[in-house]
């Protein structure tokens, strides 16, 4: 909600920074294993052989890429994930990255694409599976898709009712970066001194236990503190009660 917040009131700031991006997904990757295998689907990532440092915010890439992640494996029975990655230059300085996560899940009907990245918007339970009924806040791909556009990018969705889904995030005009070897630079490297430093609390909120495990675990990677919390009633009940520095 902080972020979407931000986000609305053009506060949020993007700040890019040498980074390894085959490392960055690596890492993402490994963090969702775990579910994909207790689920018994296959979580298969590609990556270029080869690929520059390009200057981007790992922190905001990463979280477009939880989420694109967690959405395939929540919403996919059978069959498998596929992630990709590309980079392509288009000059000695700067290229496009392109990634995507495809599933053979429930897909998504023609009638909510239209609104599939509005805040607070879910499809109906019935639509989606049966008598279970899917989790959520209805706020990370419309978090996603601001993120995405704030980074000078666009997230586009192909998907058929009951044959699976993409999620295709192109960023146009990256520079690459000269500061560092690409072996050099890790993604996942802990908040310290640095314009990308993070001295604050982070605040995440998700009533989904696993979309708050795997984020949590992104940010002890990262060294970043942070509280977690199941609803926005009890972050807000904390952010007034701490006034934590967030």
């Amino acid at each position: 909600m902080l972020d979407l917040s931000k986000l609305e009131a053009d506060q949020m700031t993007i700040n890019r920074v040498p980074t390894n991006m085959k490392t960055l997904m690596t890492d993402l990757s490994k963090i969702f294993q775990f579910k994909a295998k207790e689920k018994k689907i296959p979580l298969e990532l590609h990556l270029p052989s080869e690929m520059p440092s390009l200057m981007v915010d790992p922190l905001r890439l990463k979280q477009v890429v939880i989420n694109l992640m967690g959405n395939a494996i929540k919403f996919t029975k059978a069959g498998g994930i596929d992630v990709f990655m590309a980079f392509t230059p288009i000059s000695e300085s700067a290229g496009s990255l392109e990634f995507s996560v495809k599933d053979t899940g429930v897909g998504i009907s023609d009638e909510f694409k239209k609104k599939l990245f509005r805040p607070f918007e879910r499809e109906a339970s019935d639509k989606i599976r049966g008598d279970s009924v899917i989790e959520g806040t209805g706020l990370g791909l419309s978090i996603s898709k601001r993120l995405v556009n704030q980074m000078g990018g666009e997230i586009t969705l192909e998907s058929e009712k009951d044959a699976g889904s993409a999620f295709i995030v192109v960023i146009p005009d990256v520079e690459i970066s000269r500061l560092a070897p690409p072996s050099a630079v890790r993604a996942e490297k802990p908040s310290g001194s640095g314009s990308h430093a993070f001295s604050g609390r982070a605040v995440i909120v998700d009533d989904i236990v696993m979309n708050l495990n795997i984020l949590s675990a992104v940010l002890r990677k990262l060294g970043i503190d942070h509280a977690a919390f199941s609803s926005p009633r009890e972050a807000m009940a904390y952010i007034e009660r701490e006034k934590p520095p967030i």
